[in-house]
């Protein structure tokens, strides 16, 4: 009797009984060796012919003395094709050597400390030195040590409270910013409350909008907007604009530099509004000094315009007051204090005249002029004028010598600005003004006329007298 080769046991083969030719027929013997292969067929054999067709019990549990070999997975004392199922503890008095991934769906307890080679966190691990994780690289006590820094990001912060203390983290940690239901070593992340932001030794604190830098404190403590370079307290980079009709600069002690002419206030109140420059002198409440109306006039020592049309407005409350115009040092002669222009040509200046004088200038290069003949008749204009003396209505007490401006613009209309009787769009009058420095030329020109008339008749005068010498010495 033996095995074919794939476990299954036969009895009755060929040569047996030992007498050769005979068979043994009997019914019952041949029922009894049947049920004899049966079960030595279906027996585990020792050189693993057969295969169980069921889970095998053991009462005591499985002893095996074979030697398991490490580094290979085909060779150790027991070998499954599907894996092994421990319904109650596992104890292993050696080292258990894992090749492929180990998944624990309960609770694991380690009566001593677990060493890893490496350890990858799929999720949240928490490394609390109760947990006694020890890397095999970073031996001793403490939390889990990770193999490489992780990158730095940027802190979400939905909002800033004045109260507590916000330590930032260094360079090589990690600050992830989360929702606040996230949780971050078993703590619940809330929103920081921050009383106070520092940099590190001589670098800048800066402040970042969508990638860059919005704000920079430097070393010196001086603050820039819109500038990673302030050179003063305050330097700020564009425009300053004000949407708000309560909002205003407090500037007591305060410098605003315009670096390169780039700097610039601009106020946008409101439409129509006036862009005003306040003082408060001693401490007392604020006062306007000047301001630019909608209109775009500068009013200086007053808040309305006598007239709606005029550019610059300077009022004075004090009798002595002045407005000073000059330079301390340079030309002595010929500097223009003021210039007067229209389209782009200069039309006339007010300038120094040596260190005591100073020169009214009107326009007159023969350049700008064509058509140049003499002054005739000027003396019959001349007789025309008529000079008057006058009293002012508001100084009764203040007379004067002139020309009634409408009755000079009938004989020269180009010494007289403005037009008789003319009244502003409010009714109010628009008063004529007088430039008797436009009479100059007339007045020279009559004095020449008169002289010619003078020379003509002293000439007659000679031809007579010696006319007249004559006849008496005949």
């Amino acid at each position: 009797m033996s095995y074919n080769g794939s476990g299954t046991f036969t009895i009755n083969s060929t040569g047996q009984p030992v007498v050769a030719g005979t068979v043994i027929t009997a019914t019952a013997f041949n029922s009894l060796t049947n049920d004899l292969a049966t079960g030595l067929t279906t027996a585990i054999t020792k050189d693993g012919q057969t295969t169980t067709t069921a889970r095998i019990t053991f009462a005591q549990g499985l002893t095996s003395s074979l030697v398991t070999d490490s580094s290979s997975v085909s060779t150790g004392s027991i070998i499954t094709a599907g894996g092994v199922g421990i319904a109650k503890a596992l104890y292993v008095g050696t080292t258990a050597n894992v090749a492929g991934a180990v998944t624990l769906g309960g609770i694991a307890t380690f009566s001593a400390q677990p060493i890893f080679s490496s350890l990858t966190a799929s999720s949240a691990v928490a490394t609390d030195a109760s947990k006694g994780l020890v890397s095999v690289t970073n031996t001793g006590t403490g939390n889990n040590v990770l193999a490489t820094s992780p990158t730095i990001t940027t802190p979400v912060i939905s909002s800033i409270v004045n109260t507590g203390t916000l330590t930032l983290p260094t360079s090589t940690d990690t600050l992830v910013g989360r929702a606040t239901t996230d949780t971050l070593t078993n703590k619940t992340l809330t929103t920081p409350v921050i009383s106070s932001l520092s940099s590190a030794s001589a670098t800048a604190l800066t402040l970042q909008s969508a990638g860059t830098t919005a704000i920079t404190v430097s070393t010196s403590q001086n603050v820039g907007i819109g500038t990673t370079s302030p050179t003063q307290k305050l330097t700020v980079s564009g425009a300053i604009q004000a949407t708000n009709s309560s909002s205003n600069f407090d500037q007591s002690g305060a410098q605003f530099d315009y670096a390169s002419g780039a700097g610039r206030i601009s106020s946008y109140i409101s439409t129509g509004s006036n862009l005003q420059f306040l003082t408060n002198p001693n401490g007392g409440a604020s006062a306007e000094r000047m301001r630019i109306d909608s209109s775009g006039k500068v009013l200086v020592g007053t808040t309305e315009a006598d007239n709606p049309t005029d550019g610059i407005v300077l009022y004075f409350a004090a009798q002595n007051s002045q407005v000073i115009i000059g330079h301390a040092t340079g030309t002595p002669s010929g500097y223009t204090y003021i210039k007067f222009s229209y389209n782009a040509s200069t039309i006339g200046s007010i300038t120094q005249n040596g260190t005591t004088a100073v020169a009214y200038n009107t326009s007159s290069d023969y350049r700008l002029k064509e058509n140049i003949a003499p002054l005739t008749g000027a003396l019959a204009k001349v007789a025309q004028l008529k000079p008057v003396t006058y009293t002012w209505k508001s100084s009764p007490e203040e007379t004067g010598e002139g020309f009634i401006a409408h009755e000079l613009s009938e004989v020269c209309p180009q010494a007289v600005h403005g037009t008789k009787d003319e009244v502003d769009t409010d009714g109010n009058p628009k008063y004529q003004g007088i430039d008797t420095s436009f009479l100059v030329a007339t007045l020279t020109a009559a004095i020449q006329e008169l002289k010619a008339i003078n020379d003509q008749q002293a000439e007659t005068i000679n031809a007579l007298t010696a006319r007249v010498t004559a006849l008496e010495n005949a």
